[in-house]
């Protein structure tokens, strides 16, 4: 409750349903899991989920979330990475080492057509090396591998639930 600080973990479970709205099933699984193994019993404390042991690491909760948004970016930028090259290799007549921005937006919005407009100019941004909210051409042709070392180099997510697999 409000004043306790404890809220009852039947009502903390599907709060992450809604904080984490992309994940996997199976992440999501793992992930609650996470929770019951580092906080037992019917309530949790804000406490006992950032809790640090002596030498502060942190519990099986959060190194959980931390290692599924690493895997998950990754994840993310290999399959951008892959729905990229096949637009390339669809349009721009056998040559795969450039490719226009309109048919690099055209790729993400195929591969997670629930990304809103925002984060896909984020992520062209990213890929251009330009301040994100920056004018975008989408006519400019670019350097497929440049733009995709770039885009590596921040935290891109998905907006569209993955497939199980």
């Amino acid at each position: 409750g409000k004043r306790s600080g404890k809220v009852k973990k039947s009502k903390v479970l599907p709060m992450l349903d809604k904080f984490f709205p992309f994940k996997s099933e199976k992440a999501m699984v793992r992930l609650k899991y996470s929770l019951s193994k580092q906080v037992p019993g019917e309530e949790v404390t804000v406490q006992a989920l950032f809790a640090e042991d002596r030498e502060g690491n942190q519990g099986a909760f959060l190194e959980t979330v931390r290692n599924q948004m690493m895997k998950e970016s990754l994840d993310y930028y290999q399959d951008v990475s892959n729905a990229i090259f096949l637009k390339a290799d669809q349009y721009e007549d056998g040559s795969p080492e450039t490719i226009s921005l309109t048919l690099i937006e055209q790729a993400i919005q195929d591969l997670d057509p629930q990304k809103p407009q925002k984060e896909i100019d984020r992520m062209l941004s990213l890929g251009l090396g330009i301040a994100e909210g920056s004018p975008l051409d989408l006519n400019v042709t670019v350097e497929l591998e440049t733009f995709l070392a770039r885009l590596k180099q921040g935290y891109i997510c998905r907006h569209t639930r993955p497939v199980d697999e």
